[in-house]
């Protein structure tokens, strides 16, 4: 989650009041999920619709902004692609990969289950999965850490392929989080302060984990960081605020960096303004229409996007 605390509004105060419907109901979102892979942790399926892969190798022109460039080079592990399909069609033979998915460490993922955070284990799981296949070919960067649930699957994956996940946030909340929001939790308030602050949470969370050499935490917002990065990706996880300038923002910000064959994951991706809050979907689209971009595969609201050569 991350957007400023005085941008925020409260329901029914104009356009905002529909941010508080983006983690309405995590059972709603457990009914949308689409069956194609099975989720063994917890019987959830989730659509594949490409396992193709392609190296990030070099500078490359093209993105939501302009030109951008880079890859960067990872330590290689056993496959966990599964088959290779056509990049435009669902894979067909999804079941034959199953024994081959890799395994998040039981004790990773009950630190997971555990920490604060609104991210469905069906989708944790995926994203794990997603993480483990792309952050061999250089480091990740997930966009909004809460208090650290994602991260924590993010790190396993991390663990496992020798790379690095970066994590940016204010730590000061959403929209949604504030004050008089549905998801306001005031045990996350700084008494001193008087503002939310995560920061602590999100410490705990990675440390109880044991995985502070994985997981590099960047405090402050996406835009300031953003002018100043100049890290290929072979990971990008945008799950930060949810309007319309804040998802822009770390799209337009970070995807350039997303290197040829790289993955790009959106959260919090409702098609429909009764399931969510419509943001994130405008901007998943835009990302789809500029040709840049393959999707890879669903799961629940993340979409996956692997950036064509």
């Amino acid at each position: 989650m991350r957007a400023a605390p005085n941008d925020a509004r409260r329901p029914g105060g104009g356009p905002a009041h529909r941010h508080q419907a983006y983690h309405r109901g995590a059972a709603a979102r457990r009914a949308r999920v689409r069956c194609r892979r099975h989720l063994s942790v917890t019987g959830a399926y989730c659509v594949v619709v490409s396992d193709a892969h392609n190296t990030p190798d070099g500078p490359h022109a093209g993105s939501p902004a302009g030109s951008e460039s880079g890859s960067a080079g990872g330590p290689e592990i056993g496959s966990v692609d599964g088959p290779n399909t056509a990049s435009h069609g669902p894979a067909e033979n999804d079941e034959t990969s199953l024994r081959d998915r890799p395994l998040m460490p039981p004790d990773l993922l009950e630190h997971a289950l555990a920490a604060r955070g609104f991210m469905p284990p069906p989708e944790g799981r995926r994203l794990f999965e997603e993480a483990v296949r792309a952050l061999r070919d250089g480091p990740g960067l997930e966009v909004g850490t809460w208090c650290g649930k994602s991260a924590v699957y993010l790190g396993a994956a991390a663990r496992l392929t020798g790379s690095t996940v970066f994590t940016l946030d204010h730590h000061r909340g959403s929209e949604e989080n504030q004050p008089g929001w549905e998801y306001h939790d005031p045990t996350l308030v700084d008494p001193e302060a008087g503002r939310i602050d995560t920061l602590p949470f999100f410490r705990r969370t990675i440390t109880r984990a044991g995985l502070e050499e994985e997981i590099v935490a960047i405090v402050g917002r996406a835009p300031t960081v953003a002018r100043y990065w100049r890290t290929p990706l072979a990971l990008l996880f945008i799950d930060g605020g949810h309007t319309d300038e804040h998802v822009t923002n770390d799209y337009e910000g970070f995807g350039p960096w997303v290197a040829p064959g790289g993955t790009l994951i959106f959260h919090d991706i409702f098609e429909h303004p009764d399931d969510g809050g419509q943001a994130p979907w405008r901007c998943f689209t835009r990302a789809m229409a500029s040709g840049q971009w393959t999707l890879a595969g669903e799961c629940g609201s993340m979409r996956i996007l692997r950036r064509r050569p």
